[in-house]
Order: C-alpha cells, then structure tokens, then sequence
C-alpha cells in the first residue's frame, strides 16, 4: 500500500478517536444544541454589525441634515434677539404682546436647537465607544459644542455656555484627541465672552486707610456678602480678571469708621470709580453716595434701567417717638399740636393720640425708641422744618428713588435682601401667614432687627412700619408709602412698589433724608 494511503487513514483514525467526535457521538442532542447555538451567535453578530452600519450612516444623515438647518435658525434668533434690545432701551414702555411673543419664539428656536444637538452628541458618545472617529466626525463634534455655546451666548445663559465649553474639552481628553491650534483660540474667545470679566479702578482719597472689597453671592433668595479678594492701602486700586456680579467695597475713614459702596460690575466692562467721602460722620446718618444704580422692574410699572442721584444722607433708622415728642412739644399752637399729634386708630376707626399734654406716653408697650406712627404728611413735613432748623441742614422725606435706592443697593435686586421670599417672613417684622392677626404690641423699638438692614447699612427699611415718601406726579409732588410693615405681607416691600398715602394708619411712619452739605 502507497505510503500516502497510510497517512491518511491514521488522520481519519485519530479524527474517530478525537474527544470533540466522541462527544457528538456520545451525545448528539447536545450537540445539535451547541451548534446551533454557534450559528444563533454568528448571525447576531452579523446582524448587529448590519445594524450598526445602518445606524451609523442615520446618525451622519442626522449630524449632516442639522448641519445645513441650523444657521438658518440660528440668523432668525439672532434677528429676534436684536428686536428684543430695541424693546429694552424703551425703560418707559413694559412689555407688550409683541415683545412678549418675540421671547416665546427665541426659546422656542433655542430649546429646538439644544435638544437635538443634546442628541446629536450623545450620538457620537455612542460612536467614540466603537470607532476610531475621523477627522471629519471630530470636527462636526466640536461644530456642535461650539453651536450649543453660540446659542446660549444668545440666550444670555453664560454657565452653561461655559458648560458646554468644558465639556469639549473633556470630551477631547477622554478620547485622547488633540485640537488644533485654531479651535483652541476659538474656544479660549469663547470661554472668554461666557466669562464676561471685568475690571476695575478705584481712584481713593489719601485720608483714606484701608480699602477691602467684597464679592456678593447669591444664596437661595437672599444675596449675601462673601470672604474679601481684596484688602489694601496702596491707591489708585486697579484688579483685572473680576467676575461680573454685585460688589462691595469698604473704605476705613479716617475716625476708624467704614463708609460701604456697593458696585455692580457688567460684563466685559471697565469699571472707572472714585471714592466720595461723607462730610457728615454721625451713627444716625447713612451716607450714599452719588452715582448710578438699577431703578424698575417688577413689579413697577418701568422695566429695569440705570438711574442716577446725586449724594446725600437718609436716616440710619425711623424716627422715634422720643424724637418726634421733642419736636411737637416745641408747639405753642395748640390747634397745631392737635393736628401734629401722633394717633392711634381702633377698629372702630377712633382715634387716640399717644401721649398726654406733657409728651408721656399713654399707651401700654411703647417706648420712646419705638417709631412714631399714625401722623399725616403736614405732620411729617412740619418735623423736617423744624429738624432743619435744629441742624442747619436741609432735612426733608426722602423721594422715590432716594428711597429705592437706599433700599435695594445699585444691582437692581427686587428686594432689600435679595430675589426671592422662601422662608424669610420669619426674619423681618411682617405680618406672617402662620401667625394670628397682629395687633399694636407687635411693633418693635427702632434698630430691634439685625436681619432688617440694606446694603447701606440703613436699619428697617422692609418690615416694621411703613414709610411716608415723595415722588413726582406729573408736574407736582405727592406722598406714596414704601416698604412693609407688622400689619403687611412680605410681598409689598419690593422695593418698587410705591403705595398712595391717603390717610395716617397706626404701621405708616416715616424717616428723613439729609442732603449732602
């Protein structure tokens, strides 16, 4: 027998004796299982290879149709986004349906846009899993992450601009992609504008000691003031690379007294401020400075704009009943006093006056550092007579924006402490839903609570009792009432709000303004 006839019945032999062949033969029905698990297995695979390529050809279809759709949308917004600032310069006019209809469609066009890059990206999330992604995928990639940045620039949204700006970088260093040089400064211009840095020079007269400024950051609704970035006695004081946000600034005066300046810092601008010192340094009186500050908003009748006023001090508190008593027992009309005098009026609209002839007080429960209630605007416009008389200084009820602007700061916050109301009814002397119908004895002395205090340090100026001011009607002036009070909601001190005064009540008082000598 040929050799080669030899060879290969031992192969055919040792291919029976095999333990793969003893197996199918000892247990065929196993077998068949096994392979047509096998082929089950191959064909899933198969199949999901199949699929893959059908998604990933969608997937381009989809990233390549948004590709060519999206500038268009993106012009259309961007010609909105302009109307919309013609409307914003009109600080007179409020929103109208127009205007209101022009928001609606920008976050329409906006919210479209985002949610299907959002999808976009997750698709290539799914694709940088299986495939070494081309030049040209890279590429669309950053164009999406770029886009979703472009519109929320449009948007004003700057954090998640930002966001999405570290995000493509991450992206990048997770799948170990390098970007080009250009793409670089692209991102770094846009990281840039979403930023929005500021910065400041302050120009400080010598007499000045120490100047220290303070950041002043948003908690829940309140805006409160955080750890100092600055501290120095070198001037003129120049800090570059500074966050756009609300500011203060602490100036040490000469008698060891700190004089606040609140700032408001916009994006990209450079800010340019001169330190004005107060001539007055007295602990009843708060200086303001002269310069602008954010007037309007909701919920006034003008939308929010800058405003200007010159200098001048208001009163750190109300005036008190020892004050006025002082005042009124200086009277020798007695038709006067009775008209002058402070009343107290029941529910039955009865009123009694608050002090005997000799100026001590009747009533249970006040004392002469609780503020003066229940007077008429003749009468408070006779005390600042007579205080101006007292000090040789112009004294005078505050106007309206004398007022507001003591109140809410320069950063045009609704309220004296911040945006919101969540849990605060319990921090100031307001009238709470939880808390029965409040009667006389829930009025506090002046400078009771330390939660009641402006950005200016002015004392009281949103619950406790309401205050008498001056504003402009027309071409002639008429008495409103500002702020809160224990007998009033949280809701109506927003600093805007400007009530008429029609009658006095037993929470309307009122404090003075001392113009800058």
């Amino acid at each position: 027998m040929p050799k080669i006839h030899e060879q290969k019945r031992v192969r055919a032999h040792r291919w029976r004796d095999s333990i793969f062949v003893q197996l199918v033969i000892k247990y065929p029905i196993a077998s068949r299982f096994i392979l047509i698990f096998l082929i089950g297995l191959i064909s899933y695979q198969i199949w999901q290879i199949g699929f893959y390529i059908f998604s990933q050809n969608k997937r381009v279809q989809l990233i390549e149709s948004f590709r060519s759709e999206e500038p268009k949308i993106y012009n259309q917004a961007k010609f909105i986004s302009s109307e919309l600032e013609l409307y914003s310069k009109a600080k007179f006019k409020l929103k109208d349906n127009k205007e209101l209809s022009l928001h609606e469609t920008l976050q329409l066009h906006y919210l479209s846009v985002h949610n299907s890059a959002k999808d976009l990206l997750f698709y290539y999330e799914q694709m940088s899993r299986r495939d070494i992604l081309s030049t040209h995928r890279i590429k669309d990639h950053n164009w999406l992450c770029l886009c979703l940045v472009r519109w929320n620039l449009l948007v004003e949204d700057y954090d998640e601009a930002l966001y999405w700006i570290d995000y493509t970088v991450h992206w990048h260093e997770k799948n170990e992609i390098g970007f080009h040089f250009d793409e670089l400064e692209i991102l770094n211009k846009l990281r840039k504008e979403a930023m929005g840095l500021a910065s400041i020079h302050i120009d400080v007269p010598e007499s000045v000691r120490e100047v220290i400024l303070w950041p002043l950051i948003k908690d829940k609704s309140r805006i409160l003031q955080s750890d100092p970035i600055l501290r120095t006695n070198k001037y003129p004081i120049k800090h570059n690379k500074l966050k756009p946000g609300s500011y203060l600034i602490w100036a040490s005066l000469p008698n060891r007294r700190y004089q606040v300046y609140p700032i408001n810092l916009d994006r990209l601008s450079k800010f340019e401020y001169e330190l004005e010192l107060p001539l007055k340094h007295n602990d009843n009186w708060r200086f303001i400075p002269a310069g602008g500050f954010t007037s309007g908003g909701d919920p006034s009748i003008y939308r929010l704009y800058q405003d200007s006023l010159p200098s001048y001090y208001i009163s750190k508190n109300e005036v008190t009943l020892r004050e006025y008593i002082e005042f009124w027992l200086s009277i020798n009309d007695d038709q006067l006093k009775n008209k002058y005098a402070a009343y107290f009026f029941n529910s039955k609209k009865e009123k009694k006056i608050l002090w005997n002839k000799k100026g001590e007080l009747i009533f249970s429960g006040l004392t002469l550092e609780h503020p003066v209630s229940g007077i008429t605007s003749d009468a408070a416009e006779a005390f600042c007579n007579w205080k101006s008389d007292q000090t040789d200084c112009v004294i005078r009820l505050p106007n309206e924006k004398e007022w507001e602007k003591a109140a809410r700061g320069v950063d045009g916050r609704k309220y004296c402490w911040g945006n919101g109301l969540d849990g605060l009814s319990s921090l100031f002397n307001v009238k709470d839903s939880d808390i029965a119908e409040s009667k006389k004895e829930y009025l506090e002395p002046v400078g009771s609570n330390l939660q009641d205090i402006s950005v200016f340090s002015v004392h009281e100026m949103v619950g406790n009792i309401r205050e008498i001011i001056k504003y402009s009607y027309t071409s002639n002036f008429v008495y409103g009432i500002k702020g809160s009070s224990y007998l009033k909601s949280l809701e109506s001190s927003a600093c805007t709000i400007t009530d008429d005064y029609e009658m006095p009540e037993n929470d309307i008082g009122f404090r003075v303004v001392m113009e800058q000598l």
